[in-house]
């Protein structure tokens, strides 16, 4: 998962993704610049800010502060993760049959809060946005109301264009035995 782009930050930061269920084996990457393990940013957030420091020195403290934000969101990420926690009460052995439906629960519910916000973040973005979002959108609703915006944006953009003859091209079939070869 993103947590930054180039096209709108200095950072291209995100999750990498791993097999791995443990907090220990979950890392954050700037790319280009370093790959931090959960543990090293829990650890010392401003120690891993330092090392960005001496690594990338044309960085301002405004785009630093901005980087933090972003390994902040990913800590958080991690400490929230329902795969993450479920799979350690799991290796632990402390569930029970009343957690693991309580867990679905949870499950189904953050999904459809996440549906919801991904709707709303469509919803509201400006159409220079939209672009931006395609990419990063996980569920179907989201898809739909993309789609719906698109329309709305290419029909805004036709009703705007002045008018101009409208030709229509139609298409008439060449008999094979006219086609050169």
């Amino acid at each position: 998962m993103a947590y930054s782009r180039w096209l709108t930050s200095r950072w291209y930061t995100f999750w990498l993704i791993t097999d791995g269920y443990h907090k220990d084996e979950q890392y954050f990457e700037i790319c280009d610049v370093k790959v931090f393990s959960y543990p090293e940013l829990k650890k010392d957030i401003e120690e891993c800010l330092s090392i960005i420091r001496s690594l990338d020195s044309k960085a301002t403290e405004k785009q630093i502060q901005e980087l933090k934000g972003y390994m902040k969101a990913f800590i958080w990420d991690i400490e929230h993760d329902a795969d993450i926690k479920w799979y350690k009460k799991i290796e632990t052995g402390k569930f029970d049959l009343n957690q693991v439906i309580k867990w679905s629960e949870a499950l189904y519910e953050e999904e459809l809060r996440e549906e919801v916000n991904e709707a709303l973040k469509i919803l509201c973005a400006e159409g220079k946005e939209l672009p931006i979002l395609f990419g990063s959108l996980k569920f179907p609703l989201g898809k739909i109301l993309l789609e719906k915006r698109f329309s709305g944006a290419v029909a805004q953009l036709g009703s705007a264009r002045p008018a101009v003859s409208r030709l229509t091209v139609q298409a008439r079939p060449v008999p094979i035995d006219n086609m050169r070869t």
